[in-house]
């Protein structure tokens, strides 16, 4: 009774946004009678429950949004179902624009690019949460480019919002946990001199679930016209500062999902789950 649903959309928002990455977004939350009601972030800026879990849930590629609600709330089934002692959890489902576009290049290039506006957008979100959040970030493929992107962004990079817009850094919540499985990231972004490199200050834990068998992973290379990048979901980090590795946890789940980009069978994985639970659920 004391967990929490909610969706925050940014299907309906322009490439744009203006100097304002909080303008066109809308959210909804579950009622107890099952109906989704319209909400604000204010509501999200506060939490009566301090113990409460507060994870958001990033889709990937090719997700509509009736999608992306139901993929959401299996992520929340998969989190709840067996800890029944756990502190409650409120999961924000992030949903945005991803949907099929023709031609299978045009269309990861596409998502490629609006991942990074995404980013920017998410960062504003998460800006605004209490210090005191425990907050964990779950993101599939594409989505945990919006993560990795959200947190560099936090850190003072500047990361896929308009050009003359003002960096969104700010302070994030006092314990950070991120679990990206098959990051559809370019490899070298995380390391210390990437792209995304400033979102270490603000990961507490990173857990990366990556398989060497993912077809679609394979293809990274890709999004790119020049150089050929490999995905961070299919290679993991290599060398780190210490200070970094050893709040880095990789696993290579390629013998437990296969030759696939299914995020379901990823789901089936022992690995995968018990890396969803035990970062959600860890203490700070």
């Amino acid at each position: 009774p004391e967990d929490e649903l909610w969706v925050i959309s940014t299907r309906q928002a322009s490439w744009s946004g203006g100097d304002d990455p909080l303008r066109e977004l809308v959210v909804t939350q579950r009622q107890v009678t099952g109906a989704w009601q319209p909400a604000s972030l204010a509501e999200l800026e506060s939490d009566p429950i301090p113990e409460r879990r507060t994870v958001f849930y990033v889709h990937g590629n090719r997700v509509p949004s009736h999608d992306a609600l139901y993929r959401g709330l299996r992520i929340y089934r998969l989190l709840t179902c067996e800890q029944h002692q756990a502190p409650p959890v409120r999961l924000i489902i992030w949903s945005w624009p991803s949907d099929k576009m023709r031609g299978q290049i045009r269309d990861v290039r596409a998502k490629a690019a609006r991942s990074d506006h995404e980013a920017w957008r998410l960062a504003a979100v998460l800006a605004r949460l209490p210090a005191e959040t425990h907050l964990t970030l779950i993101g599939y493929s594409f989505g945990s480019r919006i993560i990795t992107g959200a947190l560099a962004n936090l850190g003072g990079a500047h990361v896929g919002g308009p050009c003359d817009a003002e960096r969104t850094v700010g302070i994030p919540p006092s314990s950070t946990h991120v679990v990206l499985i098959a990051a559809a990231v370019n490899e070298s972004w995380l390391s210390p001199w990437g792209w995304h490199s400033l979102a270490w200050r603000s990961i507490d834990k990173l857990v990366l679930l990556n398989n060497s068998r993912d077809p679609i992973l394979r293809l990274y290379h890709l999004l790119e016209r020049r150089g050929r990048p490999r995905a961070l979901g299919s290679t993991g980090l290599g060398c780190l500062p210490e200070d970094r590795a050893e709040r880095l946890t990789q696993s290579n789940v390629a013998s437990e999902v296969g030759k696939t980009h299914d995020e379901a069978i990823y789901l089936q994985s022992p690995t995968v789950r018990y890396a969803l639970t035990s970062e959600t659920f860890s203490n700070p």
